[in-house]
């Protein structure tokens, strides 16, 4: 390894390392809410996980005023992870903690709403649901459903309110999963049929949690919701003109990434993943109508029992673990065993002296 002699080339893989870090202890505090662990384990990791947090923003934040966006490819990669599993785990924004709690709980970020609207515009349609749909409008419950305890726990919420929490809704970290696997499946990761399924089910899930009458957040109605859950598909990228002879607003580079993984063949079959994509959320969008005279209310409880949240979680992490699994460990997890390759053990002490790091990093 060359020598270290340039600050910004110190602080990248610092960074590299906190993002890769954060991501893994969030996954591992994760794992034992799923496996519902020891009491004592489950604290350690919420405490730990606080720690982790806090330290990754400040040095983000410091990184940014110091250089430049961080451009290599290893740390874009890791940030994209980092973001999801911060926000899907914790409700937060890793790369801007005080805008999330400056937001009223279930409200997702505004440019959530502004893609709905433009996808929808781009594809001709006034709601993600076929024409001539009767839209169902759900009315919040004022009891609370049969798994809400088992949800509480399986989800932390209540050993995790004494922790570092957000405000970002389900709808934000859906949107950061299509990126984070854009993102991937640009690098040639698998992108196939368990994908799609779970794709689906997080939009559905983020339907769910919006009229959940356990949600924090007062219950949302109309469709505009589930336009923002369900607006994920091919989009054009042309802009068109609207109504008013304005230019529609401008392709994203987002959007772009995503068509591009829509694109893409299926691992299994001769299809697109966007045309199987299509089908099976429209599947899932029908089953969100109820029967002729049914009550909203009581047809997503059903759903909630069809489409265990726990089942979810377990795709969910399968996932994570994939996408960990196909990113290298940083080069300062070395550190781990007070080693660095290419350095003698003075060399990693004063390297680490110099930046005011402790000489042993735990794993």
């Amino acid at each position: 390894m060359a020598p270290i002699s340039d600050r910004q080339q110190v602080d990248e893989l610092i960074l590299d390392y906190l993002l890769w870090y954060c991501a893994e202890t969030l996954i591992y505090e994760h794992s034992l809410l799923l496996d519902e662990g020891p009491q004592d384990c489950i604290q350690s990791a919420l405490t730990k996980s606080d720690s982790v947090i806090k330290m990754t923003y400040l040095f983000y934040a410091d990184f940014l005023r110091a250089h430049s966006i961080p451009t290599p490819l290893t740390i874009r990669r890791r940030l994209k992870l980092c973001r999801f599993v911060c926000s899907y785990f914790r409700r937060l924004d890793i790369t801007d903690l005080p805008s999330v709690f400056a937001r009223k709980p279930g409200e997702a970020a505004p440019h959530i709403t502004a893609r709905a609207i433009t996808w929808l515009r781009r594809r001709g349609q006034t709601s993600v649901f076929p024409p001539g749909t009767t839209i169902p409008s759900f009315t919040p419950s004022t009891t609370e459903p049969r798994n809400t305890a088992r949800e509480e726990v399986l989800f932390g919420r209540n050993l995790r309110k004494r922790h570092i929490n957000g405000t970002l809704t389900l709808r934000d970290a859906l949107f950061e999963f299509m990126l984070l696997s854009a993102f991937e499946s640009a690098l040639d990761a698998e992108v196939n049929e368990q994908w799609i399924e779970l794709a689906v089910q997080f939009m559905l899930h983020a339907v769910l949690e919006a009229y959940h009458p356990s949600s924090e957040s007062s219950p949302n109605h109309g469709v505009e919701i589930v336009n923002e859950c369900f607006s994920y598909g091919f989009m054009p990228l042309i802009i068109p003109i609207t109504d008013n002879g304005d230019d529609d607003t401008e392709t994203t580079p987002q959007e772009i990434i995503l068509n591009d993984m829509y694109g893409g063949l299926s691992s299994t079959s001769s299809v697109s993943i966007g045309e199987i994509l299509e089908t099976r959320r429209n599947a899932v969008l029908s089953e969100l109508i109820p029967p002729y005279g049914g009550d909203g209310d009581t047809h997503l409880r059903k759903l909630v029992e069809k489409y265990p949240r726990d089942e979810f979680e377990k795709m969910l992490m399968e996932f994570l673990i994939g996408v960990r699994g196909n990113q290298d460990r940083p080069v300062l997890a070395q550190l781990e065993g007070n080693r660095l390759a290419g350095y003698s053990d003075e060399e990693v002490k004063g390297l680490l002296t110099a930046l005011g790091m402790v000489t042993e990093v735990e794993g």
